[in-house]
């Protein structure tokens, strides 16, 4: 849950509700989203709301039927509350202020204004009312919606935007470089033993380790708000550790790639589930794709902040960097019973 010390941000999931609209009637957030556009305006109390809300049913109705929802929650008593709400318009009670809280609002945050995406991770958030819902849709309608694309195979991978900011993006590829990297090696097992060797027809790429507690433990953060909950909705597990976090980099001068290969075939990595790669600087470089050859010839890559998440079994590779430097966020995934593996692996493997 999120607290005012640290509110809903960019790429976060939103915290589902259920609170009573004048009738007493019970709205729940996310089984009223249906593909849609959600918009979350929070009043402090049903004065100011009471201000704006003719407003606010004008301005939804610019919006085509199933393309957006407006929630309106207001921290004021459910009798206090309008007679009725309007199509693809909801207005709830929050007395106690709770929901809000769970945004990591207070009253004294005032009215505001969150917009997102059909996933319900946040893209927006603005200081005001029926102007900032008057953007939202003035941004929407302005948009082309992105044709259909028929699909007849795809990689099992899941892609989730925004899970790191372009800021912190940039400051790991600082750190990438002030606090050292080496020529990543290639584990494989060799006399009954994990051996880990540089091999640059494999793989060329430089590794920093994440060692540092503060950054390390942002990451771990920001991957708990915005990834864990997407992975267990997504493929039904329930991540519980993470391997340590690497901030790698490809070169185009060294022919920065890493062949076919899969994550989990040694004995000190055949505890790992998901591999997750987080895209630092999309759009710099040319090349450095991910493909997935048991499942077609697409090629996959996240935008920059971006995540994949795929498992570990499944046979890929990153394609060459031609051109530029691709920098790139690595880590594995695992949960309880993996962990007790991992312990049991390392036993038999000492050093």
């Amino acid at each position: 849950m999120y607290t005012p010390d640290s509110p809903i941000g960019a790429g976060d999931r939103a915290p589902d509700f259920s609170l009573p609209d004048s009738t007493g009637a019970p709205i729940n957030l996310y089984t009223r989203v249906r593909g849609g556009t959600p918009l979350l305006v929070f009043y402090p109390d049903a004065a100011r709301f009471a201000v704006e809300a003719a407003q606010l049913h004008s301005v939804m109705e610019q919006v085509p039927p199933g393309e957006m929802d407006l929630f309106v929650i207001v921290g004021a008593p459910v009798d206090s509350l309008p007679t009725a709400s309007g199509e693809a318009v909801y207005v709830v009670a929050d007395p106690a202020g709770d929901t809000a809280k769970a945004y990591g609002f207070t009253a004294i945050s005032g009215t505001l204004a969150l917009r997102f995406d059909p996933n319900l991770r946040l893209t927006a958030l603005r200081t005001a009312g029926v102007e900032a819902v008057a953007h939202y849709i003035e941004r929407h309608l302005a948009q082309s919606p992105p044709p259909s694309q028929l699909v007849s195979t795809l990689a099992p991978a899941l892609i989730v935007p925004h899970v790191l900011s372009a800021d912190f993006c940039h400051e790991l590829i600082a750190l990438h470089h002030s606090g050292g990297n080496e020529a990543s090696t290639v584990t494989y097992n060799k006399d009954g033993r994990d051996v880990r060797e540089v091999h640059t027809d494999q793989k060329s790429r430089f590794d920093h380790v994440v060692n540092e507690n503060t950054v390390a433990s942002r990451l771990a953060e920001a991957f708990g708000r915005r990834l864990n909950f997407e992975i267990e909705k997504a493929f039904q597990y329930r991540v519980a550790a993470h391997d340590g976090f690497v901030i790698t980099r490809y070169d185009a001068e060294t022919n920065g790639h890493f062949s076919l290969h899969r994550d989990n075939v040694s004995p000190t990595t055949a505890h790992f589930r998901f591999a997750v790669t987080v895209n630092l600087n999309f759009g710099e470089y040319d090349g450095g794709w991910l493909r997935f050859p048991e499942y077609g010839a697409d090629l996959y890559a996240p935008e920059t902040g971006g995540a994949i998440v795929f498992s570990c079994s499944n046979l890929h590779e990153a394609t060459p960097v031609t051109a530029g430097s691709r920098y790139a966020l690595l880590t594995f995934l695992f949960g309880v019973a993996e962990a007790q593996q991992l312990n049991r692996a390392r036993a038999s493997n000492p050093g």
